[in-house]
């Protein structure tokens, strides 16, 4: 990466602010509902792990 490619989207991010908003909270929903999911996956999987002969 060059520091064109940072000037190029920071001035993106200045020129649209709602669209740029819209995308960083779309994105970090996006990972919070990834790794809820995986945290809930490893709880659902390792529940019983504890009792013996489940």
């Amino acid at each position: 990466m060059k520091f064109r490619d940072f000037r190029i989207g920071w001035r993106l991010l200045i020129q649209e602010p709602a669209h740029s908003l819209v995308a960083i909270i779309g994105l970090a929903i996006g990972f919070m509902v990834f790794f809820l999911g995986l945290s809930y996956i490893y709880y659902a999987l390792h529940f019983d792990r504890h009792v013996p002969d489940n």
